[in-house]
């Protein structure tokens, strides 16, 4: 799973281009750009107490990527190309409508190593 983790991990940050510090017009906060929601499923899920603010973090912000993947990959999802597409759309996006394959091509086409 350390693998998987990683390589999506990589796929997020060449894809999101952003600091610890961006805010996106969206209200997506850091590095790994999480949104309100995805704080909210990973409270939910794993019982922590992350907030909004606490996303400019990178040991913060990268915990609650690697917790969201982490559930991801229970609930089945071993790609991390599909992985970088439910962070970026939603599961049911990425993965009912494979939407979101632009994402991964953004990374390479920015010229960032992304894997």
């Amino acid at each position: 799973m350390t693998n998987l983790l990683a390589t999506t991990l990589a796929l997020i940050i060449a894809a999101e281009n952003a600091t610890d510090t961006t805010v996106s017009k969206s209200g997506a906060v850091g590095r790994y750009q999480i949104k309100s929601c995805v704080i909210a499923d990973v409270n939910r899920i794993y019982g922590t107490h992350f907030e909004i603010g606490h996303m400019t973090s990178p040991g913060k912000s990268k915990a609650v990527a690697e917790l969201f993947l982490k559930h991801q990959i229970k609930l089945g999802i071993h790609d991390p190309h599909t992985l970088a597409r439910v962070w970026a759309c939603g599961r049911q996006n990425a993965i009912k409508h494979h939407a979101g394959a632009w994402y991964v091509a953004r990374a390479i086409l920015k010229g960032k190593k992304a894997v």
